[in-house]
């Protein structure tokens, strides 16, 4: 195995498990880039991102462009770099950071491409009910998400949230990873050109559209909730209060629903608030008033009996 010098590129938890992989091989890691610390929680405290944090545990230096750009491809052909790995940076590489490298740039990307190009491909795989996702190891070049692919791998989605798929594809994306890297030269050589079928685009998510349309049917609402959990939070309203929508499942009486008007709490059992619907019924298994902790009905079904029976939750355009 020759021993690289690879530059890494990354700022979420997605892309610690790939960078860990890379530390623990022969390769060498002479820096990072990550996006600059950013305000975080209610105090809005500089936070470093959880790569900037992994790379500094491990001595590594780390270099914070607010974009990348002539300056750092030339300390990477100081570096005398051989790779750069990107994983959910947060900017776009220009033509001068991928041709600094000398075997170029490699992304590992959250989807099969070319399904799930662009910024989102975890929260709209999940929202558009895909029965698999995955992750696709691609040499980069000037579009997006549009690289030659040389290696993927298959993650089925199940009943996962955006958290647990998240991880899920970050172990999937190092093991990838570490293959790749056992004889990169050969991998890159098996780089395919994407299909031109297929191609979908998930865009930057917006805090908006997290909100939830009871008019959509009982298993888009159970896909957009957990499409949006842990961020940011799916949510709809009760009067004037702002509730976030924790966990939900879909509810098998579609009867019951008959007739009512969408949102409306029709019950609350031990398993859950059952909420009417596009088409059936929805159980919330956990909801969280403004300011309050996370309420798990199961284990306060009365307290959410007093809250919630015979209330609607609504949409609020705009």
């Amino acid at each position: 195995m020759n021993r690289l010098r690879v530059a890494f590129a990354g700022t979420p938890a997605f892309a610690v498990s790939p960078l860990r992989t890379i530390l623990q091989s022969v390769h060498e890691v002479p820096f990072v880039f990550t996006q600059p610390d950013r305000p975080s929680g209610r105090g809005q405290k500089l936070t470093p991102s959880p790569v900037k944090e992994c790379a500094l545990e491990n001595n590594i230096r780390v270099f914070q462009p607010a974009r990348l750009g002539d300056d750092e491809a030339a300390l990477m052909r100081r570096e005398n770099i051989d790779v750069m790995i990107v994983a959910a940076f947060g900017q776009i590489v220009p033509r001068s950071i991928l041709d600094a490298p000398r075997l170029g740039c490699v992304n590992i990307h959250a989807s099969i491409l070319p399904r799930w190009r662009g910024a989102s491909p975890i929260v709209q795989s999940i929202l558009s009910g895909d029965r698999d996702s995955g992750v696709s190891l691609m040499l980069m070049d000037e579009g997006l998400d549009t690289g030659s692919v040389f290696m993927t791998k298959k993650v089925p989605v199940g009943q996962m949230t955006q958290g647990m798929l998240e991880n899920a594809l970050s172990h999937a994306g190092s093991v990838c990873l570490k293959e790749a890297l056992a004889n990169l030269e050969a991998s890159l050589s098996n780089a395919q050109p994407q299909p031109l079928d297929g191609v979908t685009y998930a865009p930057k998510v917006m805090k908006a559209q997290a909100q939830v349309k009871w008019s959509q049917p009982g298993d888009a609402i159970c896909c957009h909730v957990r499409a949006y959990n842990p961020a940011p939070m799916a949510f709809t309203f009760l009067d004037d209060l702002r509730c976030r929508i924790i966990a939900v499942q879909r509810f098998s009486d579609d009867v019951l629903a008959s007739d009512k008007e969408v949102g409306s709490v029709l019950d609350v059992t031990p398993a859950g608030i059952v909420v009417a619907c596009g088409h059936g019924c929805v159980l919330v298994e956990q909801i969280q008033l403004p300011g309050k902790a996370v309420v798990h009905v199961g284990k306060n079904p009365r307290l959410c009996r007093d809250l919630f029976l015979g209330k609607r939750f609504v949409f609020r355009a705009g």
